[in-house]
């Protein structure tokens, strides 16, 4: 068998994998205060009562037998996909950030010092019915520069291009910066996708320049759920279960994140929910697993924050509405580690993938280590400034709305 035929076996079991974490994100759902709702009747009967349960996936080889490639996989899948370390995630610790730095201005690299600006926003995410504040900042060195013929706009974006006419942006000066609103309310209240907002400038002795930013905006008469507030906490199977309470508008595929810290602020974990929720309301389980909270050897108890979620809707454009953002915290039980197990994640797909680089080992076929499973599409990343816009499965596939995301949260 070729390399390719390799590649290709491996691709085809992480698509199982996918299947099963949907599946069992689904499960998860079932047993939450009634979050899911049966597609069959109510008098149908149950045919997976009846099924036999799955067989337990064979045990693993002792470590000291299995290739490099196969530790290296093994170790970089420790924890679960929907799981994982806080502090190894650093684009997680802002639940609605954006990234633009300064850059340098086109046109400006014979210029001592360099002539650098910065185009930015105060988040990516909106609703609607929220303003965005845009800042506009231009430097020689590290040295305010002069910005002469400063303008901006506002416009709308769909799946085909731009949308509309575009709105004039007003700046003011509030130091070095230039600083201006966009109340979303008076022009993009029934708008749902990206808003490109654009500046024109001209500094130090360059040509005029433009450049531009995308926000995301969700109107708010279609936000599809919403937080309660309420919040319920034990551990379960050697982790901590942080349940949080949703009232949901529209039923559909949802995704839910959430961060963890220690009693000190420290980052601990996060931890992602993905499945089916019922119109009704009820409770959304998030699973900080065991093992990583003995890794990052911080006790409870901790404090939930920055939860947020979506609505995932396939084949539509945009392919999600999102939720706002729960502005409070939670405070868990307190709890020993001790209480959390050490162990390592453990499943059928690892355990196949593991099998089926060891058949290709063994037949010599060079060992394509695949990526790490992950909560792909953690929400809270920004776009690149050319984004074409959201194109990701409610597995995760992609980072939201064009997103670059973060590492350790895929």
């Amino acid at each position: 068998m070729s390399g390719s035929g390799a590649r290709a076996r491996v691709a085809a079991a992480i698509g199982v994998a996918v299947l099963a974490v949907l599946a069992a994100s689904a499960w998860c759902g079932r047993g939450s205060a009634g979050l899911r709702e049966s597609a069959r009747t109510a008098d149908a009967p149950d045919a997976s009562a009846a099924a036999p349960p799955a067989p337990a996936p064979p045990p693993l080889p002792p470590e000291d037998e299995l290739p490099e490639p196969v530790r290296d996989y093994l170790a970089r899948t420790v924890y679960p996909p929907d799981a994982g370390r806080l502090d190894q995630a650093g684009d997680l610790l802002e639940a609605n950030p954006r990234y633009e730095q300064f850059k340098r201005v086109p046109g400006s690299h014979g210029s001592v010092p360099d002539v650098t600006f910065l185009w930015t926003a105060d988040a990516f995410r909106y609703t609607s019915d929220e303003i965005v504040h845009a800042r506009f900042e231009a430097k020689q060195g590290d040295a305010p520069a002069l910005v002469r013929d400063l303008s901006g706009w506002a416009r709308a974006e769909g799946r085909g291009g731009p949308e509309g006419d575009e709105v004039a942006l007003h700046f003011r000066r509030a130091g070095a910066a230039h600083l201006a609103d966009v109340d979303l309310s008076r022009e993009f209240a029934e708008h749902h996708g990206f808003v490109v907002l654009g500046v024109r400038y001209t500094v130090a002795d360059v040509a005029q320049q433009e450049e531009r930013i995308r926000v995301f905006v969700t109107p708010a008469d279609a936000i599809p759920a919403a937080f309660t507030g309420t919040f319920r906490d034990d551990v379960r199977d050697g982790s901590l279960v942080v349940e949080a309470g949703v009232e949901v508008y529209r039923p559909g595929f949802y995704r839910f994140d959430a961060n963890l810290y220690g009693a000190n602020g420290e980052p601990v974990a996060w931890a992602a929910f993905k499945g089916e929720l019922s119109r009704r309301d009820g409770f959304v389980p998030l699973r900080f697993f065991g093992r990583v909270l003995r890794d990052v050897g911080a006790p409870g108890p901790y404090r939930l924050r920055q939860l947020r979620g979506y609505l995932f809707r396939d084949g539509e454009f945009p392919d999600r509405l999102h939720l706002r953002d729960y502005e409070g915290s939670y405070v868990t039980s307190a709890s020993a580690l001790d209480a959390f197990s050490e162990a390592e994640w453990d499943d059928a797909h690892r355990r196949r993938m593991v099998e089926l680089m060891l058949q290709d080992e063994a037949a010599g076929i060079p060992i394509d280590v695949p990526p790490a499973p992950g909560a792909d599409g953690a929400l809270g990343a920004a776009p690149a400034p050319d984004a074409p816009g959201p194109a990701s499965a409610p597995d995760g596939a992609s980072a939201p709305d064009g997103a670059s995301a973060a590492p350790g949260a895929r």
